[in-house]
């Protein structure tokens, strides 16, 4: 379904209920679907499909718990690119029993039918009994499906829409618009214009947008007819002061659990005076994944942020709360006396993991220079552009639009400092 319109929906006043709820629904279309916890793990309802989603997530692969599809629930689905996805089944003794059986396959029939649903079922007991099998099974199921693994980065945190805005000459039509072009490359006539812009909603997912940057044009080649305008956006040409990424690469430290938390601490400590200013959840994450712990718990959670505590309190470390979450996990940390912000390429970093107050510079000098309405999509897309990011997802841009009604002393000092 698509929803092509002329009006934004802070153009519409508060008594156009129809029309908002309407822009509101093609937002997040299933509500309960778009609020991502943060370990979706904790989704899983067996230790089965614990396993199971661990042994797919340390392969990279995108993985989703408990997914609603109508009146059904499907155990977990792995999604690749262009829409590949496969429905994974759990089915233990305790959970889906033979009494459990005729409706499970009632419910696959009728998924199958109605939404192209692939599954692949397997049993607790033949997992416990041929593990490798089973996985080698699934792995090769996946491959045929064209499902490959994509990790987080860059995976959509919804699957359900995209948004698109597209830009129009503003000079009225005429009738020299309606002959056939003459570029060889493409004999699609030119369009008239209809609206000055337009915003197109989808409840399904869309080819990949056209990149901003576009290469220089061989020699005798005609232009390129692109809907978007060509940007000169990125670290080489915004005339930001952006540093490579320094990434953490010292020695392993000891597991969490087995030391005291002075010595966790250090460690902390010594990520951040190489990576900081940084997100302490990645601080935390470098730490364990060089402990060979791939993923953190509630219990190691309390331990990390007991150790961050006590660099804090020792001056070792300062902190910001800018992304305005409680707990010192998402705050932004960084040695103590160094500079609150250092503008970097984006490096091995998701965009999460990206302090807010990086991406405000960045905001604030693109629409001073390139003269972007603050919060626009054009707005949105060069920023992420500057950090070599390619998708505006709904809630990427719900992010963004976050971090910009937010105000940091030290971001307008660092604008300051940079040459006009």
């Amino acid at each position: 379904m698509y929803l092509v319109r002329s009006v934004a929906l802070e153009d519409l006043s508060e008594a156009d209920r129809l029309r908002r709820s309407l822009i509101a629904h093609f937002a997040t279309p299933f509500a309960q679907n778009e609020t991502r916890v943060e370990d979706l793990r904790t989704l899983c309802e067996s230790p089965f499909e614990r396993e199971m989603y661990d042994e797919l997530t340390q392969r990279g692969y995108w993985v989703t718990p408990q997914v609603h599809v109508g009146q059904y629930r499907i155990d977990m689905v792995v999604e690749g690119h262009n829409d590949a996805r496969l429905a994974v089944e759990c089915d233990g003794d305790k959970y889906h029993g033979p009494d459990k059986w005729a409706g499970d396959m009632r419910r696959e029939g009728d998924l199958r039918r109605a939404g192209n649903w692939v599954f692949w079922r397997c049993f607790a007991s033949a997992f416990i009994l041929r593990r490798k099998e089973m996985l080698d099974d699934l792995m090769k199921t996946l491959a045929e499906r064209g499902i490959e693994p994509i990790g987080a980065e860059g995976a959509p945190k919804s699957v359900h829409t995209e948004q698109r805005v597209v830009c129009s000459v503003s000079r009225p039509a005429n009738q020299a618009d309606l002959r056939p072009a003459e570029d060889p490359i493409s004999l699609q006539p030119l369009r008239p214009d209809v609206l000055p812009v337009t915003s197109i909603s989808t409840s399904e997912s869309l080819p990949q947008p056209r990149e901003l940057l576009t290469p220089p044009a061989k020699s005798g080649a005609p232009p390129r007819r692109d809907l978007q305008p060509t940007l000169p956006i990125g670290p080489q040409y915004a005339r930001l002061p952006f540093s490579d990424y320094m990434e953490y690469s010292g020695p392993p430290w000891n597991d969490p659990r087995g030391v005291g938390t002075s010595t966790v601490s250090e460690g902390i400590v010594r990520i951040v005076e190489v990576e900081g200013p940084v997100i302490a959840k990645r601080a935390y994450d470098i730490y364990l994944r060089g402990c060979g712990i791939r993923r953190m718990g509630h219990e190691l959670k309390s331990t990390m942020n007991k150790a961050l505590a006590h660099a804090l309190r020792q001056g070792q470390l300062a902190s910001e709360n800018e992304l305005t979450k409680s707990g010192l996990l998402f705050s932004v940390i960084r040695a103590n006396g160094s500079p609150p912000i250092r503008l970097r390429t984006r490096g091995p970093r998701t965009f999460e993991e990206i302090p807010p107050s990086e991406l405000q510079v960045v905001a604030m000098y693109l629409a001073e220079r390139d003269g972007f309405s603050s919060g626009s999509d054009e707005h949105l897309r060069a920023m992420l552009e500057c950090f070599d990011l390619k998708r505006l997802t709904t809630q990427v841009g719900t992010t963004l639009l976050e971090i910009l009604e937010k105000r940091f002393p030290y971001v307008d000092e660092f604008i300051n400092r940079i040459p006009k």
